[in-house]
């Protein structure tokens, strides 16, 4: 129990620092969210914004163009990189197709046909755009099998496309609308949380990791289980702690929302998870750092580029090809995914669980990754304190 009052004693020396940064991260969560938010998310009847790069300039490349202008709402792309990516981000296009040479070849051979296509990973539009375009691929194959030339086949698929093709943004039965301002709370609670348990957690683990201090309990008769025992059952207080206040905030400014909301238990154990996360990462960087100070730079800096790379403060949809594959291995990225995913559901479903506990898994495969990492570095330093 003595390495249990010991650990409680730091936290209470800490105390101001704490109360400072929790204050700091509760401040930023509640004005970000209200801010960003406060729209009432809804799907609209309209037409997805597409934009089309022809590469192959083929008779049947052109009439998908031209079936997807009449069902969709055609956008000229930019023909610059810099503009088409500001394009994106500002939501003048929201589906961009670039049709690869060779289309109309893999059409007609009834091969793989491989159309590269960029929209937000985590909205309806983009599939039912993928499903029109695959639709009309199928119709013009079909009508081809007939023995039916190109022209007439394009036509005939085209037509009967249009009239089936629905021009709204249809949403399924398991959607639910809510305000915006109810995904950032859960967003910028994840900033909150990590600002707050790095700091803490990292500033009592200094002390510990102290040279001095590991002499000191290695003369004790508490074995070295029971006291790494102790410290993970102090740093599992503290991060519970943190966890039910930034819950008590959202509870508190969403609290309509969450009335009769199925997915919201879903919500706050991604949040909990997310948070044991950040306390490991507190446990790390309480490994290597020496001081306050340092605690302080690797707080900010750790928060900010994760919360930057992982899609809260920028969605992950604004990011390049490659930087989208590079936000796989941020642990933030498996946060905000379930956090997007849950949003737009009314209840979970069978085929959406798999996703919600693979994002979980992977959380917790970071959360093991870095507590192992931290152990390693500890155990180092206890042999040197001995030597």
């Amino acid at each position: 129990m003595s390495v249990f009052k010991t650990f409680f004693s730091i936290t209470k020396s800490n105390m101001i620092a704490i109360l400072v940064y929790l204050g700091v991260a509760l401040a930023m969560c509640i004005g970000l969210s209200l801010s960003t938010g406060g729209n009432t998310y809804s799907f609209e009847s309209v037409k997805v914004k597409v934009a089309v790069i022809d590469e192959d300039k083929s008779e049947v490349s052109k009439a998908l163009v031209s079936y997807l202008e009449e069902v969709e709402d055609l956008v000229e792309a930019p023909a610059d990189n810099d503009s088409l990516q500001d394009a994106l981000f500002f939501g003048e296009i929201q589906y961009l197709l670039t049709i690869p040479e060779g289309f109309e070849k893999a059409v007609e051979k009834d091969e793989d046909v491989k159309l590269n296509s960029t929209s937000s990973p985590n909205s309806y539009n983009g599939a039912f755009v993928d499903m029109k375009i695959e639709g009309f691929i199928n119709a013009f194959r079909s009508y081809k099998a007939l023995g039916i030339d190109n022209k007439e086949a394009l036509s005939k698929a085209a037509a009967n496309l249009s009239k089936e093709a629905a021009t709204e943004t249809y949403v399924p039965d398991n959607s639910e609308k809510r305000s915006d301002s109810f995904k950032y709370f859960f967003y910028f609670s994840g900033y909150g949380i990590m600002t707050v348990l790095i700091h803490c957690i990292a500033s009592i683990m200094v002390v510990f990791n102290q040279p001095d201090m590991i002499k000191r309990m290695n003369c004790s008769a508490l074995s070295v289980k029971k006291r790494n025992l102790y410290i993970v059952a102090g740093n599992l207080i503290i991060m519970f702690v943190a966890f039910i206040l930034f819950v008590g905030i959202i509870t508190g400014f969403n609290l309509n929302e969450l009335k009769g909301n199925a997915v919201a238990p879903y919500m706050f154990i991604n949040l909990l998870m997310f948070a044991i996360f950040c306390m490991a990462l507190g446990y790390f960087v309480g490994t290597f750092a020496k001081h306050d100070g340092h605690i302080a730079i690797f707080s900010v800096s750790f928060s900010m580029i994760l919360s930057f790379l992982g899609g809260i403060f920028v969605p992950a949809e604004f990011f390049t090809k490659g930087m989208q594959v590079f936000s796989k291995f941020i642990p933030t990225t498996w946060y905000t995914s379930n956090v997007n995913m849950l949003f737009e559901l009314k209840s979970m479903t069978g085929d959406m669980l798999p996703d919600f506990l693979k994002n979980i898994g992977v959380l917790a495969a970071f959360t093991v990754a870095v507590l192992g990492i931290a152990y390693s570095i500890s155990a180092r330093r206890a042999q040197e304190a001995e030597a």
